[in-house]
Parts: structure tokens; sequence; C-alpha cells
């Protein structure tokens, strides 16, 4: 039997609503039983797309705590801030903040950032804008392709 993945929202559901019931009982028939899973919808392959970019610019233009780091250290550590950021600010990301033992400090724990592909549609949003802010706040500019992208991504969502 096939999968069958559907974006359901309050403009369609009536009309995706005929096709799974169709799908969901022609499983039951064929094999006794199916199950059914319902998850939020994760950050869009255009989100993903713009905050590596700028991500990106600003591992080539910012210091982290007078560090350098390469493209994905410094997502590591941007997602690790972001993360951070909106748990204090009484928002906290769907996946959170994991924390495992430190093997460098008795007792110690070492923050583990979530995934971005983990991310909401809304906490991508949101990490896009935060990550404009992040690389304002340090002069970094973004190259013509972020703010291509960016465009683009602003009228996918009209």
């Amino acid at each position: 039997m096939g999968g069958y993945s559907a974006r359901v929202t309050a403009d369609n559901i009536d009309d995706i609503m005929p096709t799974l019931t169709k799908f969901v009982s022609g499983g039951v028939e064929k094999y006794g039983s199916v199950q059914v899973e319902l998850t939020r919808i994760t950050r869009s392959i255009a989100q993903n797309s713009l905050f590596h970019a700028q991500i990106s610019d600003i591992a080539k233009q910012a210091k982290f705590h007078g560090t350098e780091l390469t493209a994905d250290g410094a997502k590591e550590y941007l997602v690790l801030i972001f993360a951070f950021e909106m748990e204090s600010a009484g928002d906290p990301l769907n996946q959170g903040i994991k924390y495992i033992p430190s093997r460098k400090t008795e007792g110690g724990w070492m923050p583990v950032p979530p995934k971005t592909s983990s991310f909401t549609v809304d906490e991508g949003s949101s990490f896009i804008e935060w990550l404009f802010m992040y690389g304002a706040e340090r002069k970094v500019r973004f190259n013509d392709d972020v703010t291509r992208q960016y465009e683009a991504y602003l009228e996918l969502q009209k």
C-alpha cells in the first residue's frame, strides 16, 4: 500500500476528507488495520535554503566570541542561541533543547540544539527573521542570493 500525505488546513479540509476516508477504508479492507498519523507541518524547503544561505554569510563575516566557525559550526551555535532566546521569551521551540552529560566536567551537562528539520513553519519564519537581526547587529552584509531568496520566500507567503 502506497502512502498518502496531504497538507490539511481549515480552507481545504472538506476537500481532503473524502480522499482520506477512501484511502483509509481501502487500507482497512486490504490489511485489516492501518495507522493514521497526524503531524505538524515542518519548515519548508524555501525556508531551509534561505536560512542556510544566511548562516553561510554570517559564518564568513562574523566571529563567535572571537572565534571563526565553519558554516556547520555556526549553524549549530546559532540554532542553540535562537532556541535559548525563544525559551527565555516564553515561546520554546517545538523540539526544544536537549541536554546530555558532559564528558569534560563532573556532573555537568551540555546543551544540544534542536534540528532545524523539526522546526515548524512558524519557527522557520522566526529563525529567518532572527538571523537577519543577528546579522545586522554584527554588521553582516547579506549577499544578493540571500536577498533574492528572501524576496521569493516572501512571495510564497502571500
